[in-house]
């Protein structure tokens, strides 16, 4: 009797390090997944951007609308770094 609660002790324990470590695989699967799919989606988006026009564009633009530009797009980064970092 006693080997035989030993036994289901033992197996009870692995279960729980056989679930831990499915839960740890998920905890990496799951990030990996949406890293890959971010991945893929900027790679196709990249590929539709006309550069020579962007460029073009940029080009033509006034300095100081580049330059609120380029500012407006580091203070939203700054924002969401800081939100990140409290976290």
């Amino acid at each position: 009797m006693k080997r035989l609660q030993e036994v289901l002790h033992r197996r009870t324990i692995s279960q729980f390090f056989n679930t831990l470590h499915r839960y740890k695989l998920l905890q990496i699967l799951i990030p990996a997944a949406v890293i890959a799919f971010i991945y893929w989606e900027g790679k196709n988006e990249f590929q539709k951007i006309k550069w020579t026009g962007t460029l073009h564009t940029l080009h033509h633009m006034n300095p100081l609308t580049v330059l609120l530009l380029v500012g407006t797009s580091l203070a939203a980064v700054a924002t969401v770094s800081v939100y990140d970092f409290v976290l």
